[in-house]
C-alpha cells in the first residue's frame, strides 16, 4: 500500500479545509483562465497523477479520460466523480502508452513530486502528439514549498526560468502561465519536431 493509498481515504476532506480550499480555488480560477481561449480538439486526455479526478471538469466531457496514478485507491476516488474514466496504475516517469497517444496531458499537482523532471518531460513528449497541449502546475522555490517539505512531503521545486529551459529541451513551449501563492499554473504546447 502506497502513501497515496493511505491518503485517499481523507484526501477530499483535507481539500475542503478553509486554508487549503482557498489555495485550490485560486489555482482552479487560474487554470480556467488559461484554458478560456483554447479550443481543445482531442479524442483522448491523459490525467497524470489523477488523484480524485477533480481537474477533469476543466475539459470537454466528450473526450476519453485516461487517469494515471500510482495509487489504485486514488483512481477509485476519480471514478466516483467520473465513472467513465479509464484508470491506469503506473509511474508517471514510465508511461504505458504508445507514442503520439493523445493530444492533451493534464498534470495538476504532480510535477513537484517528480524528482527527475528531465525523464518525466521526455516521456510526456513521447506520448503527446505534435501541436498537443499540456496543462500543469509546479511549485517554485519559496517558504510555502519549504513548509510542505518540513511537513513530510518530498517536494522538488523549480524556478520558472529553470522550468522554461527544461521544457525547451523537450520541444515544449510555454503558451501561458499564471501564479498563485503555492504554485505556477501553465499551458505548454508540443512543437513540431
Amino acid at each position: 500500500m502506497t502513501l497515496w493509498d493511505q491518503k485517499a481515504v481523507f484526501y477530499n476532506r483535507i481539500r475542503t479545509l478553509p486554508l487549503i480550499s482557498s489555495f485550490l480555488k485560486i489555482e482552479l480560477r487560474n487554470l480556467k483562465a488559461i484554458l478560456q481561449d483554447q479550443h481543445i480538439e482531442t479524442e483522448r486526455v491523459i490525467d497524470l497523477g489523477t488523484g480524485s479526478g477533480a481537474h477533469l471538469s476543466l475539459l470537454p466531457k466528450s473526450v476519453l479520460f485516461v487517469g494515471l496514478d500510482r495509487s489504485l485507491k486514488m483512481i477509485q476516488q476519480a471514478r466516483k466523480r467520473h465513472p467513465n474514466i479509464q484508470g491506469v496504475v503506473a509511474d508517471a516517469n514510465h508511461l504505458p502508452f504508445h507514442s503520439n497517444f493523445c493530444g492533451f496531458v493534464l498534470a495538476v499537482g504532480l510535477a513537484e513530486y517528480i524528482k527527475d523532471k528531465n525523464l518525466w518531460f521526455e516521456e510526456i513528449g513521447r506520448v503527446i502528439k505534435a501541436g498537443g497541449l499540456m496543462l500543469l502546475t509546479f511549485s517554485p522555490p519559496g517558504i510555502l514549498t519549504h513548509l510542505r517539505n518540513f511537513l513530510g512531503h518530498s517536494i522538488y521545486p523549480v524556478s520558472l526560468m529553470d522550468f522554461q529551459k527544461l521544457i525547451s529541451t523537450h520541444h515544449l513551449e510555454l503558451v501561458q502561465w499564471k501564479q498563485s501563492m503555492l504554485q505556477i499554473q501553465c499551458l505548454l504546447r508540443k512543437n513540431d519536431i
